[in-house]
């Protein structure tokens, strides 16, 4: 099966899913223990979905946060097409041992999708949230129950919402430095892969650089992927542009200037 997304746990676990695009009964997620892991396992196979949901494309979207048994994957369920079955619900799974996982469908409310389709991006953001992007729609923070595990079916709530411009779909977050990388859905647009500051949904989002791939690439399926990466996730983002091969770019943060020093008592009488 074509692989879909690839995401990365805290403890440096890899875990990858299959592209399934006709039905949700043959979903698998694929478990590495690190880079040098020849062998991988297979963490589930089946329907993740259990036939809660209308949509049939699974693969497209995928996140990771914790490590271990706390680890908790994320894995967005779309309609087929763009626009032909909207639903807006993700399918968490979670771990007793950190090698198999079971699903749970989380069913979320309050989101409004706009004319872009179904296709969105997933990142954990703090503690049992997650952000979502749906395509041409706003920035979501999603809450999620903490006692999930085991269920077949949860709600998610929208907590919060704030804009992100045009189609930038594929997210990445780094709740430390608050930074957010993104990428359009489609790589053909001009400086696709963008840093940003995300201090809180109140401040929004506000650009800080972007940059090119070296030759636009037409993305009609909307898929790719973009992630903050190196010590602390602050140092590089790698962008996979898709069918092209995955770029990385360095981050380079200019140092704040110093502040003023004084260096004696100004003379009596003067100021």
């Amino acid at each position: 099966a074509a692989i879909g997304q690839v995401a990365v746990a805290d403890d440096g676990v890899i875990y990858a899913c299959n592209l399934q695009v006709t039905a949700a009964n043959n979903v698998k997620l694929y478990r590495w223990q690190n880079w040098d892991d020849t062998n991988h396992v297979t963490a589930f196979s089946g329907d993740p979905t259990y036939g809660l949901t209308a949509g049939t494309r699974l693969g497209d979207t995928l996140a990771v946060t914790g490590s271990g048994a706390n680890t908790i994957i994320v894995m967005g369920v779309e309609g087929p097409g763009t626009s032909a079955t909207v639903t807006t619900n993700v399918v968490l799974f979670s771990t007793l041992d950190g090698t198999n996982f079971t699903p749970t469908v989380v069913q979320i409310s309050g989101l409004t999708l706009s004319g872009g389709g179904p296709a969105y991006g997933l990142a954990f953001y703090t503690n049992n949230t997650f952000l979502m992007k749906p395509n041409g729609s706003s920035l979501y923070l999603v809450q999620f129950p903490t006692d999930f595990a085991g269920q077949l079916s949860v709600p998610g709530t929208v907590l919060a919402s704030t804009a992100l411009s045009g189609n930038y779909v594929l997210i990445s977050y780094n709740d430390t430095a608050k930074l957010l990388a993104t990428m359009p859905a489609t790589s053909a647009s001009t400086s696709p892969i963008s840093l940003n500051s995300f201090p809180s949904f109140s401040a929004g989002v506000s650009s800080l650089a972007t940059t090119n791939f070296a030759t636009p690439n037409s993305n009609g399926n909307l898929t790719g992927g973009v992630a903050l990466g190196g010590p602390g996730g602050t140092n590089f983002i790698y962008a996979l542009d898709t069918a092209n091969g995955v770029k990385g770019i360095q981050i380079a943060f200019t140092a704040a200037a110093a502040p003023p020093t004084i260096t004696g008592e100004p003379a009596s009488g003067t100021v």
